[in-house]
């Protein structure tokens, strides 16, 4: 399993990756951790840009060097390092692609953080656009273990054999359950698509939550079945626009209110 950190190389990121590890990687599964750096270089003027690349590229390289040896001492995996100079969710979108990670792992307070690109600081192009699975990890919420996953279902992004496929591998490491569920706020919606995915899944069955108020709903059945991630399936564009006119995606992230698995089909 390969899961890649992005980092701002700050002590609160390098602190919130040493918090997080022993509760996400399988002691007994081979794991690679990479440790992911972006100089942003859209701030740099037109004169010594070679040069002040350069020295930022050589401190970023001694940081990661660092916590790559602490984080290897500490657990005992394999961990390497990249860093990149450009623009960050570019950069970020380019390196995913290229060395093909089963998970990006984001911390949602962190500079490049998730709560930076919802408030409008940042661009967004990233989220939803990754060719592997995002998880984001609010620093506040309380994540003992992976042992139950929570998979919303909707008609308009039903899972792809290819979803399927990932969801199950990440399940497999984390040794986590699935459960599935949708919130409809129609009392009269009819089942039977939901059925239907559900026989056809193998993560039993699907659960129907009604409550006109569907964050509300999302957050009681959560709740109520000791959910530690959320699993959300989108599609690119899609996803892209509704993280910027308030989606339901966008205020469980925005508010902390739990860990988010979102998977771009």
């Amino acid at each position: 399993m390969k899961i890649l950190f992005p980092t701002d190389l700050t002590e609160e990121s390098f602190s919130a990756i040493k918090t997080i590890l022993p509760k996400i990687i399988s002691s007994d599964k081979p794991t690679e951790i990479v440790l992911f750096h972006v100089i942003d270089s859209t701030g740099y003027g037109s004169t010594s840009v070679r040069d002040l690349s350069q020295i930022l590229m050589d401190d970023a390289t001694a940081k990661l060097a660092t916590e790559k040896k602490n984080i290897e001492a500490a657990h005992k995996i394999e961990v390497t390092s990249a860093v990149k100079v450009g623009h960050y969710d570019r950069e970020l979108k380019w390196h995913v692609e290229k060395t093909n990670p089963d998970l990006v792992v984001l911390l949602s307070k962190a500079k490049h953080g998730v709560l930076k690109y919802v408030s409008g600081q940042k661009s967004v192009n990233f989220i939803g656009e990754l060719t592997a699975p995002l998880l984001i990890i609010p620093i506040d919420f309380e994540l003992d273990t992976i042992s139950k996953m929570g998979l919303g279902i909707d008609k308009n992004e039903s899972p792809t054999l290819e979803t399927l496929y990932k969801i199950k591998k990440l399940a497999a490491y984390f040794e986590s359950d699935v459960k599935m569920f949708h919130v409809s706020r129609e009392v009269n919606e009819t089942t039977d698509f939901y059925q239907h995915i559900s026989t056809n899944m193998g993560f039993g069955e699907i659960e129907i939550v009604k409550d006109e108020n569907i964050l509300g709903g999302i957050q009681h059945w959560r709740d109520n079945n000791n959910i530690e991630v959320l699993i959300t399936l989108t599609q690119p564009k899609g996803f892209f626009q509704r993280l910027r006119t308030g989606s339901v995606s966008r205020e469980l992230v925005k508010e902390n209110l739990t860990s988010l698995l979102i998977i771009s089909q």
